[in-house]
């Protein structure tokens, strides 16, 4: 009885054999989903160049499998193909258009990936939970789905094409990453997409951003931001828990600032722009460093706990007969009248090149720092 099941499409899907290094034979046209799912014994697959496709789920949970070589006539990789393997590293064909979700998911060992000019789409979980150190993702690349690089532990560096238009939702949670380069071209970065990177210290934005979403940067290292002209919304907990995070820069277009934007950050004096219309709940709460903040009287709308309540440090600046006025009264927070060095539209024309958010040279700040 032969080793190999297949079947009248050519299709490997099934295999009886019990070796360690495989060589498939010429002639099958795909491998069948699942076909060598959870099969411990094999160590090494090579594909003849006759094989166009590896369905979903191939050698998932292939534990012991640590190399393969693809054919370039191959057009597609599975939804999970090479999930939860011992592979070390992966050179993808230039027949390739999309890496699927799953496809590398939960592969420890590997760390070293090549990726060609031809791939379109990074999918959900590509890689989470890999042990890549760096990726360069090619000029042809438009989308990096969710949790792509999530949990990747071992990934400092990361270099993004200027044909990219998506990074989703927690497509870098918890990865390595110092810094990265968002290009030109995006408008969102989707929500969650940095948090927890516990060292990114700089992140340049594009001029084209119009959004920062939920949770996008929040706790990582940031010190210092400068953001770019044309963001009109900061999503709530944006830059929350940034515990680093001393001076934001706010751009003239801001005009809603969300709920625990930058609560539990080191922050110790913000300006409002004028025109900014909403402040959400909790948006600067437990910012023990802040003294100043300058609030306009544009502003129409403050949610509960905005500002830390009855601090002898924080002085909120503003005009009389501002909503912002009568929050510091009842709050018990010092105010001053003295004309603020607002922001607006007509004085600060919008940027065309990016705006870098560093966090270079600079030491962890606590609550025990600060003057309160």
């Amino acid at each position: 009885m032969s080793d190999y099941e297949i079947d009248f499409s050519m299709t490997l899907i099934e295999y009886h054999g019990s070796a360690k290094d495989i060589i498939l034979p010429n002639g099958i046209s795909a491998i069948g989903m699942g076909t060598f799912a959870g099969n411990e014994n094999i160590t090494s697959v090579i594909f003849p160049e006759t094989v166009i496709a590896i369905e979903n789920y191939a050698f998932f949970g292939c534990t012991n499998l640590k190399s393969v070589t693809l054919p370039n006539t191959i057009s597609e990789i599975g939804e999970g193909a090479f999930a939860n393997t011992a592979l070390t590293n992966i050179v993808i064909p230039k027949s390739i258009k999309n890496i699927e979700d799953k496809t590398f998911y939960l592969c420890n060992n590997l760390n070293s990936v090549t990726l060609p000019n031809t791939i379109r789409k990074i999918g959900s979980r590509a890689f989470d939970q890999t042990a890549l150190t760096s990726i360069v993702i090619p000029e042809s690349v438009e989308v990096i789905e969710d949790f792509a690089f999530a949990k990747c532990e071992n990934l400092k560096s990361v270099t993004l094409p200027s044909t990219i238009r998506k990074i989703g939702d927690y497509a870098f949670f918890e990865s390595a990453l110092t810094d990265i380069v968002i290009p030109e071209g995006v408008k969102t970065i989707e929500k969650c997409a940095f948090v927890g990177c516990f060292n990114l210290r700089s992140i340049t934005l594009p001029s084209t951003i119009r959004k920062i979403e939920n949770g996008t940067f929040n706790n990582t290292a940031l010190t210092n931001i400068v953001i770019p002209e044309g963001v009109e919304i900061i999503a709530g907990s944006a830059f929350s828990e940034c515990k680093d995070l001393t001076s934001v820069v706010l751009p003239s277009t801001i005009y809603k600032i969300g709920d625990s934007a930058f609560e539990d950050s080191a922050l110790t004096s913000v300006i409002i722009p004028d025109g900014c219309e909403k402040i959400g709940e909790s948006c600067f709460s437990s910012c023990y460093c802040l003294k100043d903040i300058y609030v306009p009287s544009s502003v129409s709308e403050i949610g509960e706990d905005a500002f830390i309540t009855g601090s002898d440090a924080t002085v909120i600046h503003t005009e009389k007969g501002s909503l912002a006025e009568s929050i510091a009264k009842a709050n018990g927070i010092k105010i001053d009248y003295e004309p603020a060095p607002f922001v607006t539209a007509k004085s600060k024309p919008m940027s065309k090149s990016s705006t870098s958010l560093s966090g270079a040279n600079s030491s962890k700040i606590s609550r025990s720092d600060c003057e309160i």
